[in-house]
């Protein structure tokens, strides 16, 4: 006894014959396999049609708290701070400075266009910006980080000590003007 005698494809009803258990098993194994090859085609075509310069443009931090611009440096690629929700330090009422920075010489400079963000290299055989640094000016520590474009609009940035396994992955998503 069979329960499926058509399916729909691309809006098209397509009629099946299947005569005993035996065709329907091969029908269903082979409705599994056409599936899983679609849905991974599909998902394979949008990420390699992503140039590596996708990257660079201005993107929304999580929460929209602020505005980081990506951008090519070279041969790497670069982000850097270009607003803020709360510019000024709610201490002094002047705009926000490097204060945490380990390196007291650099305790001064405005984190406003400060890059925080270095040295990702784009790895097409992963579709990822891989072996990047991500500078945390409010702790003033520093962490690997790599960067992979999910869709033209949204960026997964991976930061971890150590081991890749280990770390957060928070979103970011494009300014759109």
């Amino acid at each position: 006894m069979c329960f499926v005698n058509s399916i729909i494809i691309m809006g098209k009803k397509i009629r099946l014959r299947i005569n005993n258990n035996k065709s329907y098993f091969h029908y269903t194994v082979f409705l599994l396999f056409f599936f899983i090859f679609i849905s991974s085609a599909n998902r394979n075509f949008a990420q390699k049609n992503l140039p590596a310069d996708n990257l660079c443009g201005e993107w929304w931090t999580p929460e929209n708290q602020g505005r980081i611009i990506f951008f090519k440096d070279g041969t790497t690629y670069s982000g850097k701070v270009s607003w803020f929700k709360v510019p000024n330090d709610p201490e002094t009422g002047k705009p926000k400075l490097d204060k945490h920075n380990p390196n007291p010489a650099l305790r001064k400079r405005p984190v406003m266009g400060l890059v925080l963000f270095y040295n990702f290299k784009y790895d097409p055989s992963k579709n990822k910006y891989v072996d990047g640094k991500l500078y945390d000016s409010e702790h003033g520590k520093t962490y690997s980080c790599w960067i992979k474009l999910t869709s033209h609009n949204v960026l997964e940035l991976h930061g971890y000590v150590g081991f890749s396994l280990i770390g957060k992955s928070v979103y970011f998503t494009r300014v759109q003007k």
